[in-house]
């Protein structure tokens, strides 16, 4: 296995041939189709079509590419012949000069570098004849298949003109022994009437990566370094399966740092770690996102997700109708997904790719502090409670996978437990809303259980916190109650006072806020007025947007209008 154990996260160029088909994780299929399409077109000249790869970086275009490129070598097709090209073209500027490096790359034996790009081109349509001439007289095969990276890139680059666009149409159009299988973020280029490649090439999304291909990357991943992957590493990538958005790079880059680590209790530092790989892929995305739509973004991660246009339009002080063309740009380049709750019209967004939120609060808005607390609630709240949660309904299941990521953070994060507790009233409401009622009450009991079994832990001030939090995020009133009627047998009140009598002032809370909210006019408060007096601090803790909610205090006259 000698060097195989090194994976170029960046270049699959570099990969070697036997680390490329071993690694291949949910691209079997797509890989199948495609080659059944070059057999096809090989047999049956009359029969022409391109492919267009479309995925958002990191979605394992190049690996794509470079995955056909082995295949074809391991396992050739008679009649097609394969050239790749570079995945940056820095030398091509006209028709020709591709037409020119397809040529080139016919022969790879040959040293000949290629020819710079020339400085002005003026007789372009003599310069395209000859250059295809060469070109055709130099295939072998029924078919060339040439790759093509960064078509979209390419198109602007050095297909400028409609003359210059309508030339390359006419070849992909007439040339039976031609097919480009080319990638790009996305393929609009072909898809407006008005251009003249319009409907040059049969589209293909790859797909995203699913929990379970996360799994098999993984076991994959640690047989290629001559080991297993143990039960506590299937866990983690389990639970970090979803934060990756099912971006492949991320993906490898987290099973990679979680096989990297000796110790389990280093593990903690598996986000952190990976999103210091990605640091470089993750400036250049933003860096990449239009002015406009730079702010969307930032008013998305800043403000808080998932968020409707409506509510970024007002974040940015704008109309929905002013920023409805920019932010078409985060969901067409894959940045974002959108969902919305049953019986509701509303469409609300999220980053797709949860690594890149945690690099943009690290480097942007928190910058120099380290991201562990945030981490660990957004990952709660976005992995533990998915739809699918069939292999987390074992409660001890679900317990080892939460308490797991706990103990490692509270170990790292001393003096912080009652916050990172406290936090975890985010992942509560969260199945509250995704999953149900029940679902929620259970992942509560989870945690509650774990709290109760680590007497070392501040009790008290982490149960306070995490029903704060709780009450701040919406979860209902039914499962608060619930999860308080638990904590005698967790905490028996001849051992537990204090928890004992915290659990009747929170009784009393929810008692209150329920009816103020509710508008039940028959309540009346406690008459122990150091009751009130505490109900009245708890409510001072909860922020003035969930006080506006619930009714505890009335808007400014700035916000009625």
């Amino acid at each position: 296995m000698k060097g195989q154990r090194h994976v170029p996260w960046f270049n699959p160029r570099q990969m070697n041939d036997a680390t490329v088909l071993a690694l291949n994780t949910g691209r079997s299929a797509l890989l199948a189709e495609l080659l059944q399409i070059m057999e096809q077109r090989s047999t049956h000249p009359g029969q022409i079509s391109h492919w267009l790869i479309t995925g958002p970086r990191g979605a394992g275009k190049s690996y794509f590419l470079r995955l056909l490129q082995v295949t074809l070598k391991q396992e050739p097709l008679p009649k097609v012949q394969l050239v790749l090209l570079p995945e940056e073209l820095p030398n091509i500027f006209a028709p020709h000069e591709l037409l020119a490096e397809i040529c080139r790359l016919l022969e790879p034996s040959a040293q000949h570098a290629g020819t710079p790009s020339r400085w002005r081109v003026d007789n372009t349509g003599q310069l395209w004849e000859e250059a295809l001439t060469q070109l055709l007289s130099r295939i072998q095969s029924p078919l060339l298949v040439v790759g093509i990276e960064n078509f979209d890139a390419l198109i602007a680059q050095a297909f400028s003109s409609d003359v210059d666009n309508s030339r390359l149409r006419h070849l992909m159009s007439n040339e039976p022994r031609l097919m480009f299988v080319a990638s790009a973020v996305q393929g609009d280029f072909d898809e407006q009437h008005n251009q003249r490649l319009f409907r040059q090439f049969d589209h293909r999304s790859l797909p995203h990566w699913t929990p379970i291909d996360h799994r098999h990357y993984l076991d994959k991943r640690a047989r290629q370094q001559g080991s297993t992957a143990t039960a506590q590493q299937l866990n983690r990538i389990d639970a970090y399966s979803r934060y990756t958005g099912g971006n492949a790079r991320a993906g490898a880059v987290l099973a990679a740092t979680i096989l990297d680590v000796n110790d389990p209790l280093d593990s903690a530092d598996d986000l952190d770690a990976a999103v210091e790989k990605m640091s470089d892929h993750y400036r250049a995305l933003i860096a990449r996102i239009p002015n406009n739509t730079k702010k969307l973004f930032d008013a998305l991660v800043r403000g808080g997700e998932p968020a409707s246009q409506t509510e970024l339009a007002e974040r940015t002080g704008a109309r929905q109708s002013d920023i409805s063309r920019a932010f078409a740009w985060l969901v067409d380049n894959g940045y974002v997904n959108e969902s919305r709750e049953p019986g509701q019209k509303t469409k609300h967004y999220r980053v797709l790719d949860r690594l890149l939120v945690q690099f943009y609060r690290m480097r942007y808005l928190h910058p120099g502090q380290r991201s562990r607390l945030a981490v660990m609630a957004d990952l709660l709240a976005d992995t533990l409670n998915f739809a699918d949660k069939g292999q987390f309904v074992s409660r001890n299941a679900t317990q080892a996978v939460v308490w797991h990521e706990l103990d490692i953070t509270l170990a790292q994060a001393p003096g912080h437990e009652t916050e990172v507790i406290s936090q975890l009233g985010d992942a509560v409401a969260d199945a509250a809303m995704h999953d149900s009622p029940a679902n929620a009450f259970a992942l509560g009991l989870d945690i509650l259980q774990g709290l109760a079994a680590r007497p070392h832990l501040p009790a008290e001030a982490a149960l306070r916190g995490l029903w704060i939090d709780m009450i701040e995020m919406a979860v209902p009133w039914g499962v608060m109650r619930d999860l308080l009627g638990e904590w005698p047998q967790l905490w028996p009140e001849a051992e537990h006072n204090q928890v004992h009598q915290l659990k009747e002032v929170l009784l009393a809370w929810l008692t209150k806020l329920e009816a103020v909210q509710t508008g039940d006019t028959s309540y009346q408060d406690p008459n122990d007025p150091d009751l009130v007096t505490t109900l009245t601090a708890l409510e001072q803790a909860l922020s003035p947007k969930t006080r506006h909610r619930l009714g505890l205090l009335q808007p400014a006259a700035s916000e009625r209008t």
